[in-house]
């Protein structure tokens, strides 16, 4: 039961990270990120790797510890340099690292960032962490990579089982990330809410019960919100004694909005947003157009976030009612944009694109206007 307790605290003990690989520069499908692997004392993680693409993947596997201090374990039997290891994946190869110490337990964060950023190669992977006992392995645990988040959601069972360990990557020691803990319990009342502020590769790992002391609690939900830059994040059960993983992956914000347009056109209707690091994707729904309703139109739409500057875009398929009834396509940009924000304005631009369309929606024609945001959830 001691070994069990402590491999938890082991495993969100330290999340680090010091490189120019995060500060949304974070590439998916081409880079892996683990917050937290541990070896010694009967533990062992195993990332494993694989490529799919037709072109070998270089990269670099990163292990740290404390505030980006190079960690040196053995990886595949091999004592690693710098905290620093080559890899190289043939195209359609899949390769294991398994990181362990000779002695007591170390912890520390392992990544692996792709030396150049091509169409035909890939990088998909998950961690393993096995418990030994001599020989035997007496259990383990899955954790898929960690992902860049603004705004990311655990539910829970049990307030008291949750582990959670934070980590804001950003190399620069002037981007502080200040992040936002909110509880609620399962009939979505407010229950407390918490901050803490992460510098450049700081990290914080405690239980549940420790952010929020005091707190007496049954199933209900998290909500880890960053104001400033993506972080990082890992989250673990105990339950009987055995462990499981809960990825923390980015969480819709919903808005209500209201356009007005340099051609006289005005509409309103309601959004959603979330982040996959400086990836935005999301929902809009067009509800109201001159002051009339509408059948509801769902397009879908994508976007970066680069800094605080939002830049997203949709096509509006010929037959709508929102555009005209002609294909268009839709620019929009928010140079303030913030997913803790109540409410961001400013503009957008409408090309209508059918080479059938008429006046006053013929092909090519252009309309700017002003967007407004409002936050619901």
């Amino acid at each position: 039961m001691r070994r069990k307790v402590f491999l938890g605290i082991t495993l969100l003990g330290i999340l680090v990270g010091s490189t120019p690989l995060f500060s949304q520069t974070f590439w998916a499908q081409k880079d892996l990120v683990f917050g937290q692997a541990a070896a010694g004392g009967g533990y062992e993680s195993v990332i494993s790797a694989t490529n799919r693409g037709t072109f070998t993947y270089y990269g670099t596997l990163w292990l740290l510890t404390g505030q980006g201090q190079a960690w040196n374990p053995l990886v595949n039997g091999a004592p690693v340099s710098g905290g620093e290891l080559a890899v190289a994946i043939s195209p359609g190869a899949t390769q294991s690292f398994h990181i362990t110490v000779n002695g007591g337990v170390q912890t520390g964060m392992a990544f692996i960032y792709s030396q150049d950023v091509v169409n035909n190669n890939f990088l998909e992977g998950s961690l393993t962490y096995f418990i030994r006992s001599g020989g035997t392995v007496t259990d383990s645990v899955g954790v898929q990579p960690s992902q860049e988040f603004y705004l990311s959601t655990i539910a829970f069972e049990d307030f008291s089982t949750i582990a959670l360990a934070l980590n804001n990557g950003t190399p620069n020691s002037s981007q502080v990330a200040h992040v936002t803990l909110t509880l609620y319990n399962d009939s979505g009342s407010f229950v407390a809410s918490t901050s803490l502020t992460l510098g450049s590769a700081w990290h914080s790992a405690q239980f549940l019960t420790q952010f929020f002391l005091g707190i007496n609690l049954g199933r209900g939900r998290l909500e880890i919100s960053s104001s400033d830059y993506p972080i990082f994040g890992t989250a673990l059960t105990l339950v009987n004694n055995q462990f499981s993983s809960l990825p923390l992956v980015g969480s819709p914000r919903s808005y209500t909005f209201t356009t007005t347009s340099s051609n006289g056109s005005y509409t309103s209707g309601d959004a959603s947003l979330w982040a996959d690091g400086f990836y935005v994707k999301g929902y809009i729904r067009f509800t109201n157009v001159n002051g009339f309703s509408i059948t509801p139109e769902v397009y879908y739409i994508a976007g970066r976030l680069i800094g605080t500057t939002l830049r997203v875009s949709f096509f509006g398929d010929s037959g709508n009612t929102a555009f005209g009834g002609t294909a268009a396509n839709v620019y929009a940009r928010i140079s303030n944009f913030n997913f803790s924000a109540q409410s961001m304005s400013d503009i957008f631009v409408v090309t209508w694109v059918d080479p059938g369309g008429t006046y006053p929606f013929g092909y090519g024609t252009t309309a700017t206007g002003q967007v407004n945001l409002t936050r619901s959830n």
